[in-house]
């Protein structure tokens, strides 16, 4: 269910940007802001839930974890203005609108490939926690904790 809200979430904004880009009313442009409006509404809960299912139990890295995570979205936020304001000004709106929606269907891309469902619909004490936090389809929290890991082996981090 996360992935599929973080995905109508990506994939809406990017239409919705994309639509921007190409409007010539006041209806169209109506449109694409309830469009764009609808996919940030849908993220703001979907992001923050899948942040606190892969939070790690012990609470010191727990709260890290969940600041960083929290902190990445909100760069995001900082920064898009930014970016659309330069790419405005140097080139047009409209490729500045082409360019954040591209972002935004590149992450509904890397999500969708990237992204694991934490939805667990056995009972907590079926799945071995008392969150009942391993995602559908493991068989251990340790097994979801190795795919999480060779997940992120995958995407070099830069610092």
């Amino acid at each position: 269910r996360l992935i599929s809200a973080n995905l109508a979430s990506l994939s809406g904004s990017g239409a919705a940007l994309l639509l921007l880009s190409s409007v010539h009313s006041i209806t169209w442009l109506w449109a694409a802001a309830a469009l764009l409006g609808v996919g940030i509404g849908l993220s703001g809960g979907a992001i923050f839930a899948l942040g606190s299912d892969l939070a790690p139990e012990d609470e010191t890295s727990r709260s890290k974890f969940l600041g960083w995570w929290k902190m990445v979205p909100q760069a995001g936020t900082l920064s898009a203005p930014l970016v659309a304001g330069l790419l405005s000004e140097h080139a047009s709106l409209d490729a500045a609108a082409h360019a954040l929606a591209m972002v935004a269907l590149a992450s509904a891309a890397w999500f969708a490939v990237m992204g694991v469902e934490t939805l667990d619909r056995r009972s907590p004490s079926q799945a071995g926690s008392s969150r009942g936090r391993a995602a559908r389809g493991y068989k251990s929290v340790q097994a979801r904790a190795e795919h999480i890991a060779l997940r992120e082996a995958a995407v070099p981090v830069v610092p």
